[in-house]
C-alpha cells in the first residue's frame, strides 16, 4: 500500500528539512520517535493479549468422552445441551 523507496524516503526528508529548517527537526525527531515507541507498545500488548487467547483456547480442548462431568461452567459445541437437538431429531 505504501510503498517508498529510499530515494523517495530521501527526497521527503529534505522537503521536511528545508521546510522545517534546522531549529524544528530536533524537536520533530523527539515526536516521532516517541510515537513509534508509543505504537510499538500498544502492538506489543495486543499481540500478547492475541497469544494469550489463542494459548488458552488450545489449551484446554472441550471433553468429548463425558467424563469431565465436574462441570467448569463452560459451555462449548460438545456439551449436553448442544447434542439434544440431534438426539431428538433422530427419533
Amino acid at each position: 500500500m505504501l510503498d517508498f523507496s529510499p530515494e523517495k524516503m530521501l527526497v521527503i526528508f529534505l522537503i521536511v528539512a528545508v521546510v522545517l529548517g534546522p531549529e524544528k527537526l530536533p524537536e520533530l525527531s523527539r515526536k516521532l520517535g516517541r510515537a513509534v515507541g508509543e505504537l510499538r507498545k500498544l502492538s506489543g500488548g495486543f499481540r500478547d493479549e492475541m497469544n494469550k487467547a489463542v494459548h488458552e483456547m488450545s489449551a484446554d480442548p472441550p471433553s468429548t468422552d463425558g467424563s469431565g462431568s465436574g462441570g467448569g461452567g463452560e459451555i462449548t459445541s460438545g456439551t449436553p445441551a448442544a447434542g439434544r437437538s440431534d438426539e431428538s431429531s433422530g427419533s
